[in-house]
């Protein structure tokens, strides 16, 4: 399979139709994968077929329900139906008992916004499409359509005092800060990353001294009323009477027990 993206806009009549060959835009990739695969260059082309395929920013599917009562959402699969029988199950899972069998928050619907504009899902798309055989790092960071609208007022000097920053729910925020004469560079690996002695610093700092951290990608909620106590005590492993005006971290579970959030 050989191509590049290109935004298309659809009617609201599309089906399975496909797109014009447009052989004269593929004969760049072409001509690539004929140096890689000599044998390609003699070979025939029977059939070009140019259609459109789903991707989201993230490259993983929206799944679960939507805003709308009882529709309920398994779209943005960039590999089509080989998920199928699983999401199948899971779906059908939620909605017969309606909680989730098990955390697959990474694929919530409601993780884009109206941070999510129109350049940054399709550079983003593109980068996703583009990453397909490359290699995966754990803490990967992607930078396509960065930064987002999501940042706060003290962006600019977090980056300007070393910040190498990262992103999670659209928010650009620290994830290490380089020391004195260190590049905060990206690099990746498998390994004892170039970032490891900088968390070590910080770590020791806000443990045994005094130091700021920068949770603006953190959900914030607001609980008020005379059942709110009682509330909390319901869906957290934690006691709702030490949270009053109080910042706690705690774990979300549901009926059957199974720990779904850390917050």
């Amino acid at each position: 399979m050989v191509g590049n993206a290109k935004l298309e806009i659809f009617k609201s009549s599309f089906g399975k139709e496909l797109f014009p060959s447009e052989i004269d835009r593929m004969m760049p990739h072409l001509e690539k994968v004929m140096e890689v695969i000599p044998a390609f260059s003699s070979a025939n082309v029977q059939t070009i077929v140019n259609g459109p395929i789903t991707y989201t920013p993230d490259l993983l599917p929206l799944i679960g329900p939507s805003l709308l009562p009882n529709m309920w959402l398994a779209v943005g699969f960039g590999y089509g139906i080989i998920h199928g029988g699983g999401v199948g199950k899971y779906l059908a899972d939620w909605i017969q008992r309606g909680e989730p069998p098990q955390d697959l928050i990474e694929c919530d619907p409601g993780r884009f916004s109206s941070w999510t504009s129109d350049s940054y899902v399709f550079a983003k798309s593109r980068e996703s499409y583009g990453m397909n055989n490359a290699i995966g790092y754990p803490h990967e960071e992607r930078f396509a359509g960065r930064p987002t609208t999501r940042v706060t007022p003290a962006y600019q000097k977090q980056i300007e005092r070393g910040a190498n920053m990262v992103c999670d729910a659209g928010w650009e925020h620290p994830g290490w800060f380089a020391e004195p004469g260190q590049k905060p560079e990206y690099k990746p690996s498998f390994g004892r990353t170039n970032w490891h002695s900088a968390v070590k610093r910080e770590w020791e700092t806000v443990t045994q001294k005094v130091g700021l951290i920068d949770l603006s990608p953190f959900g914030k909620f607001f609980l008020e009323g005379d059942q709110a106590p009682e509330f909390v005590d319901y869906v957290t492993a934690n006691r709702s009477e030490i949270l009053v005006y109080k910042y706690c971290d705690f774990i979300q579970i549901d009926t059957n027990l199974i720990f779904l959030l850390y917050h």
